[in-house]
């Protein structure tokens, strides 16, 4: 299952839902690979890519980027990493990326320092 734009509570709220209702009908043993999906803008610093990820999403979605701001991380893999973080509180250890940067090779590095940054949390 996956959540885009969801905050890391309901995230958990409806993981736990949909693995309480397969138990329900009888499913059991799942290898669940529950994910998050969600746009993340990396840039030299956070007023940078968030001015990128408010012209590239209000472009697309025709919606304030104020709507979604929250749920769009938006920085240096740091930043990133840190505005997922409670997502994997929360038990999620599935992200899938739409990344944005100055440059695909800046978005390449960015997208690798985070992959480092939650490794290290697992230990």
């Amino acid at each position: 299952m996956a959540l885009s734009g969801s905050a890391p509570r309901r995230y958990a709220e409806a993981t736990a839902i949909v693995e309480a209702e397969a138990a329900r009908v009888g499913r059991s043993g799942v290898a669940w690979r529950h994910e998050h999906q969600g746009w993340c803008f990396f840039d030299r610093d956070r007023a940078a890519a968030v001015e990128r990820a408010k012209q590239l999403l209000e472009a697309s979605y025709a919606v304030p980027f104020e709507r979604f701001e929250r749920y769009t991380p938006c920085g240096g893999p740091e930043e990133v990493a840190a505005a997922l973080r409670p997502f994997y509180d929360a038990g999620c250890r599935t992200f899938n990326l739409v990344a944005d940067g100055p440059s695909l090779d800046f978005v390449i590095e960015g997208a690798g320092q985070v992959r480092a940054i939650m490794a290290a949390w697992a230990g």
